[in-house]
């Protein structure tokens, strides 16, 4: 039997699974280690005893854990050494964005994309792993639903402040008055609040699909995420999956990303995205 983990920064996932069939799930508390290291240690370990009591099995009838977690990416030795301290049977951890491709790609080369509040690639060519983007929403996250919220705000703000609006943007001015009825509101929303409330006026996108600003939006995200992949990616064919809600269900942005790899004289070769626990079964 073997148990695969999926933490993040705000919960746990832990999956029993015996062969390839799922036997037991639960979901505890965050598992990301910067955000607290003993705390999302605790936690995991917390997952990983629930399953095993509710299912009286012991660590010895367990085959392999594999633990994937936000964040894990700078502190493997350090959660690697923590954990054999608690964890009584073969284990490995690393980021849940690694898990994940190796779940995707069966532990073989190929491209995971995430482009979801943030956005970030790993890539892995002839067995070595390689991250592209993940600079956070400062530096980077270009093609990330935080990247679409950000540029209506400065828009927003150019609008309020010089009475600016391209294209159609004023569609969209009654809408973001009601969000955003005061100054005060935008400066507590961008600097204040998660990254998670500016990255949902990326849904924008979808409610005023003819809109052609939030259109112009999507497809230089799609661009972006294609520049991403192409960084990286010198063959005809290229392998990817992608994650996030930004990749996944806006249209606009994927099917600008495939225009512009054609573009390239090179095509996407989209495959379905796996859960970090499923990372257990090519350990």
């Amino acid at each position: 039997m073997r148990i695969g983990i999926d933490g993040g920064g705000t919960k746990t996932k832990g999956v029993l699974y015996k062969d390839h069939e799922i036997v037991d799930e639960y979901i505890g508390e965050m598992g990301n280690p910067i955000v607290n290291f003993e705390l999302a240690v605790s936690n995991v370990v917390q997952v990983i005893e629930h399953l095993l009591s509710n299912n009286n099995l012991q660590y010895s009838d367990i085959n392999c854990i594999s633990i994937g977690m936000a964040g894990a990416g700078t502190v493997v030795e350090k959660l690697t050494d923590a954990f054999s301290k608690k964890i009584l049977c073969r284990f490995v951890v690393d980021s849940d964005l690694k898990m994940s491709h190796i779940a995707t790609f069966k532990n073989n080369d190929g491209n995971l994309f995430i482009a979801g509040t943030g956005s970030s690639l790993l890539s892995r060519k002839d067995g070595e792993f390689i991250q592209k983007g993940g600079w956070g929403h400062i530096l980077g996250d270009e093609g990330s639903g935080y990247w679409i919220g950000k540029q209506i705000l400065k828009t927003y703000v150019d609008y309020l402040d010089y009475a600016e609006s391209p294209l159609d943007f004023c569609e969209l001015v009654p809408m973001l008055k009601e969000l955003f009825p005061d100054r005060s509101t935008i400066v507590q929303t961008v600097y204040s609040e998660p990254k998670t409330e500016v990255a949902k006026l990326a849904s924008f996108c979808s409610t005023y699909d003819a809109n052609y600003f939030l259109h112009t939006l999507a497809q230089q995200a799609g661009k972006d995420i294609a520049r991403t992949l192409l960084s990286c990616n010198n063959e005809t064919i290229i392998p990817v999956a992608f994650e996030g809600s930004v990749a996944k269900k806006n249209s606009t942005v994927l099917n600008s990303c495939i225009s512009a790899i054609e573009s390239s004289q090179k095509r996407l070769n989209i495959i379905p995205s796996k859960s970090a626990t499923e990372s257990v079964f090519y350990l």
